[in-house]
């Protein structure tokens, strides 16, 4: 009996545990201000790196999976197409991302993911940005950076 009651407590534990670790990452999740915040913040990393051929703020705003996969270097190398067109990203800053999916959030890794574009002229600024949950906050995981014309929507 005392053998069962020690594996039943240890599964109530165990189920806890898991419970306030779903609670946690779900009040973790940011709202639409804050992944706004993100998206910006990471694509303003992007467009500094791009202006000074220095990408090591990107990198350290990464996380740490993200900084042994990239060296600066790397990174300059990942930028060099978007670097060598000049583009100035800065519009994003007074322009409110467009999410074309949903945010995904991978509760079991921490990372959530944001796929979208940022509808400036004469180019639209496309993103595909994955952010690592860590210590309270979020790091940039995975990055991808694109520029587009922009599509004509038709009117309804």
């Amino acid at each position: 009996m005392d053998k069962n009651f020690s594996l039943t407590a240890v599964l109530l534990a165990l189920l806890a545990s898991l419970l306030l670790h779903a609670n946690a990452s779900a009040q973790a999740l940011p709202d639409s201000l804050g992944q706004s915040m993100l998206i910006k913040n990471t694509i303003v990393a992007v467009n500094h790196g791009n202006l000074t051929g220095n990408y090591t703020v990107l990198r350290d705003l990464a996380s740490e999976r993200f900084q042994k996969k990239n060296t600066a270097s790397d990174l300059a190398a990942t930028f060099t197409n978007l670097r060598k067109k000049k583009m100035d990203l800065s519009p994003i800053l007074v322009t409110e991302p467009q999410l074309t999916q949903h945010p995904a959030e991978d509760k079991f890794r921490g990372r959530l993911q944001l796929i979208g574009y940022f509808p400036t002229q004469p180019q639209a600024v496309q993103f595909n940005l994955i952010f690592q949950h860590v210590k309270g906050g979020w790091m940039i995981d995975e990055i991808s950076v694109a520029i587009a014309p922009v599509k004509p929507v038709a009117p309804k």
